[in-house]
């Protein structure tokens, strides 16, 4: 199945260069059909399966999104979470949330990853030995 055009998925994945650009921070973006869980053990689930909590800040963050069943989540590593709290993420979820109900998927993730991406830039700035330790690209799950 096809989440998103070619042109939506370059979108996706240079607003996550650029905010990475600026930041030690790491995005992921992981997509799938459906869920069968909660979206948020489900996110786990792919967070630890990225092996994402092997950033050396512990600043990674996750955006799930299970399209066909209209569910989302998104999580932190624990370094980026004892700074920013639970309220935030609730915060990031509402911004996106206000465009998926109108259809406006994408640009619902580029304002999720926006958002994350300025407390990142902010609290985690780049630094000369900072490499770029998962891959941009949108990872399609399972199902």
């Amino acid at each position: 199945m096809s989440y998103f055009t070619e042109q939506e998925r370059k979108e996706i994945k240079e607003c996550i260069e650029q905010i990475e650009a600026q930041t030690t921070g790491e995005i992921c973006i992981c997509v799938e059909q459906y869920c069968d869980r909660d979206p948020l053990t489900r996110a786990h689930e792919y967070f630890v399966k990225l092996e994402m909590t092997k950033a050396k800040r512990r600043n990674g963050v996750l955006i799930y999104l299970a399209l066909s069943d209209n569910v989302f989540a998104i999580i932190g590593d624990e370094g980026i979470h004892n700074i920013v709290g639970e309220m935030f993420w609730d915060d990031a979820k509402t911004t996106m949330k206000e465009n998926f109900k109108h259809g406006e998927i994408v640009k619902g993730v580029i304002l999720g990853i926006r958002k994350v991406g300025d407390v990142l830039i902010q609290h985690f700035p780049k630094t000369d030995d900072d490499q770029n330790e998962l891959k941009d690209d949108i990872i399609f799950g399972d199902k």
